[in-house]
């Protein structure tokens, strides 16, 4: 049972590392360059028993896309009300030239309020 775990966490995270593992991570104190076809990266940490998610806004999904947006549990985390922590991973690719902004929050699903919000400029440049 030991062996059949390990064979199965190794493959989620080959597959994670192929998914989005070479992304650039977002930076919110300056522009993000990036090549069409490269990708950059967000990470948040969310729990599932309580009501917010990261949620994310594109001003020009013809210039950036959404790749990947997935949550993982923290395998440390404790099993009872509140510790179910995990990470909200999201990944987007540049798809075209131009200059678009990538606005991430930390929202109510309830009601769409939040209490974390990133701006990032992201310029895209041909290859």
């Amino acid at each position: 049972m030991r062996k059949v775990l390990l064979f199965v966490v190794t493959l989620m995270l080959a597959f994670s590392l192929t998914a989005c593992g070479s992304a650039v991570r977002l930076r919110e104190d300056s522009v993000n360059t990036l090549q069409i076809g490269e990708r950059c990266s967000f990470r948040g940490q969310e729990k599932q028993s309580i009501p917010y998610r990261w949620r994310y806004s594109i001003s020009d999904e013809n210039l950036v896309g959404i790749f990947e947006d997935t949550y993982k549990d923290d395998i440390r985390s404790k099993p009872m009300p509140g510790g179910d922590q995990g990470w909200r991973n999201l990944c987007f690719e540049a798809l075209m030239p131009g200059t678009c902004v990538i606005e991430i929050r930390y929202e109510d699903i309830r009601d769409g309020t939040y209490s974390e919000s990133y701006t990032y400029t992201v310029v895209i440049t041909e290859k």
